[in-house]
């Protein structure tokens, strides 16, 4: 696509720090990261950016790639685990987003919050679970 910045990146027009390529993907370091290390990865070819309208084999190239890059994440940074967010919103093409993820106890741990509601008793729970799987009849 001629406007989307990621093809771009792709074919050299725009620069970016790759750390991390094979013949279908590529990673490089987020250009306004929240955490150290913050990595997107991409397709080579061009994917609108809502992962569940991408083939099966798209899906399973570009987390193939993820698992990959996060490990060399992991190692390089030291780090226990690697966050892996999909949404999509800014940049309509298909990418992966990759958090290190320091810990509570690193200076600077920019704290993710992933917050949790109270607890639910096991009929609220199968109660959702019916208005859910109904909604998909």
């Amino acid at each position: 696509m001629e406007d989307c910045i990621f093809c771009k990146i792709i074919s050299g027009e725009v620069p970016a720090v790759k750390i991390w390529e094979d013949e279908n993907s590529i990673a490089f370091l987020d250009m306004s990261p929240a955490v150290k290390g913050q990595t997107l990865v991409i397709p080579k070819k061009h994917v609108g950016s809502n992962i569940y309208h991408a083939e099966k084999s798209e899906i399973s190239e570009i987390m193939e790639a993820s698992k990959t890059v996060s490990l060399i994440l992991e190692k390089g940074l030291d780090v226990e685990r690697v966050i892996t967010m999909i949404e999509g919103l800014e940049v309509d093409h298909l990418h992966i987003k990759l958090y290190p993820h320091y810990g509570r106890e690193h200076e600077g741990y920019p704290g993710y919050k992933f917050v949790g509601g109270s607890e639910k008793e096991n009929s609220e729970l199968e109660l959702a679970k019916e208005e859910i799987l109904g909604g998909c009849e």
